[in-house]
């Protein structure tokens, strides 16, 4: 790959990893548009996503800590089951659906989901969806506004994360079964265009999160399974003896790493203002758009 087609898409993974529109399908994309467009490789898949890791790791980094600390202390029986840990928990079993689903559909997203059309109808459907579950999360908050977090709360360790920390709507809203479903939910994120984030908030919505506490818990799974994808590429790459660009690598980590931060940062102040309207409107837009031009070639 040239230098500009590094950035080109370094800067698309950091844009699109963490909002709803769907990093998978615009990573594939410029391939099908251009033809001469080279295939990026596994290894520059990998650096581009592990940028957009290390961007969530650090943004939630107080959250992570607490949640590992916590955790440790009460596997080895020297602290509470805390509201910290807790949220660990369910950001672990949240990642089991996806991790199963992956390994046992892998083939078939890598040979027959990877299309334009599947990525266009995708795209609009899981855009409805998430424009519903919009609506349907705005009369509900309207009807019953969130109370503000008492000071025993704010200082109360082992009831939640301090409020000042990101993280803490989604410790204090998530439990075992909104996990559990917002972990099933993120499976379908594997067809390309559907968003990870996207379905995953889409789910939360309709749980009654608040589009916060969706917001942050979808980030905080991002965390597992930017991993575990890594590691299954990873093998991939051992096994199929790929060559590694190292400047490409360099660079593209970089780049998703700066982009994938700023859009974090940004997007949870922007959803509370807006909402996720403007991610649903670009969605049909362009879900029309790939028809339009991949449909007669069908």
């Amino acid at each position: 790959m040239t230098t500009l087609q590094t950035i080109i898409l370094a800067l698309i993974q950091g844009l699109t990893e963490f909002l709803p529109v769907s990093s998978s399908a615009h990573l594939i994309l410029p391939s099908k548009f251009i033809s001469d467009w080279p295939d990026q490789g596994i290894a520059f898949d990998i650096a581009v996503h592990v940028g957009s890791l290390l961007a969530v790791v650090i943004y939630f980094r107080k959250s992570l800590w607490l949640m590992t600390e916590d955790s440790m202390k009460f596997a080895f029986r020297k602290g509470p089951f805390t509201r910290a840990a807790e949220l660990l928990f369910y950001v672990m079993v949240a990642t089991v659906p996806v991790g199963l689903v992956g390994l046992a559909c892998k083939n078939l997203v890598e040979t027959y989901l990877r299309s334009p059309l599947v990525i266009a109808g995708s795209t609009i459907v899981f855009g409805l969806l998430l424009w519903a579950a919009q609506v349907y999360s705005d009369r509900f908050w309207k009807k019953n506004p969130l109370p503000e977090v008492s000071r025993q709360e704010k200082d109360n360790g082992t009831s939640a994360l301090s409020s000042e920390i990101t993280g803490a709507a989604a410790s204090r809203e998530i439990n075992l079964v909104r996990a559990v479903l917002i972990g099933c939910s993120q499976a379908i994120a594997l067809i390309p265009g559907t968003s990870r984030s996207g379905i995953t908030m889409t789910a939360g919505y309709f749980l009654k999160l608040s589009p916060k506490a969706a917001a942050e818990f979808s980030f905080l799974m991002s965390i597992p399974v930017i991993i575990l994808s890594a590691l299954i590429k990873i093998k991939d790459i051992i096994a199929n003896h790929e060559n590694v660009d190292l400047w490409s690598i360099g660079l593209g980590t970089v780049i998703s790493f700066v982009v994938a931060y700023l859009v974090i940062k940004l997007f949870l102040d922007f959803i509370n203002r807006v909402g996720l309207l403007p991610y649903v409107i670009y969605r049909v837009i362009l879900g029309i758009v790939l028809f339009w031009v991949f449909w007669p070639q069908s």
